[in-house]
C-alpha cells in the first residue's frame, strides 16, 4: 500500500530509511545530502516530490542542482531519479541526454521558473511500492556508481 506524505521531507527520510541499507550500507544521510538538492546517491541524483504534475519542471530543477555541481567541480551523476512519493512512482532519466542544459549557469533558486522545459521521454518509469521487480530495478539503479563526462571551463 502507498503511503500519502504530507510533508515531502518525511517522504525523504521514509524513502532513505527503507532503501538506503540495501544500496550502500556505508553511506549516512550527510553523504547524500550535497548543495541543497534532495541527494546525491552514488551515480544517481534524486529528486523527491509529493506528487509530479509535470515532469519537465521537475527535471529542469534538477538539471539546475547539476549545473551547480559541474560550476563546483563535482562529478555529474549519470542518472537522474525523480520520484513522486504520494504516487510510489520513480522515473529515470539519463544526464547524458542533457548535457548542454547542464553546462548553463543559471541563477536564482533551482526550484523557481521550470515552466517551458521541454524534455526527451524518460529512460524508466518504476512502480517501486506496488511491483517487487521495479523495487529491485530501482534499488540496482541506485547502486551504479557511473558518471557523465562534461566541458570544463
Amino acid at each position: 500500500m502507498i503511503k500519502k506524505y504530507t510533508y515531502e521531507l518525511d517522504g525523504q527520510k521514509d524513502f532513505y530509511t527503507t532503501y538506503l541499507n540495501r544500496i550502500d550500507n556505508s553511506l549516512a544521510l550527510d553523504d547524500i545530502f550535497q548543495d541543497n538538492n534532495d541527494g546525491v546517491l552514488n551515480g544517481n541524483i534524486v529528486e523527491f516530490k509529493l506528487n509530479i504534475n509535470d515532469l519537465n519542471s521537475v527535471l529542469f530543477q534538477t538539471i539546475k542542482y547539476l549545473s551547480q555541481r559541474r560550476i563546483k567541480g563535482k562529478p555529474i551523476p549519470s542518472n537522474i531519479v525523480l520520484i513522486s512519493l504520494n504516487e510510489g512512482v520513480a522515473y529515470l532519466y539519463k544526464s547524458k541526454d542533457y548535457v548542454k542544459h547542464i553546462e548553463k549557469v543559471y541563477t536564482g533558486s533551482a526550484s523557481r521558473d521550470n515552466s517551458g522545459f521541454v524534455a526527451n521521454n524518460y529512460n524508466e518509469k518504476f512502480y517501486y511500492i506496488e511491483n517487487q521487480l521495479d523495487e529491485d530495478k530501482l534499488i540496482n539503479i541506485l547502486k551504479e556508481k557511473f558518471y557523465t563526462k562534461i566541458h570544463i571551463d
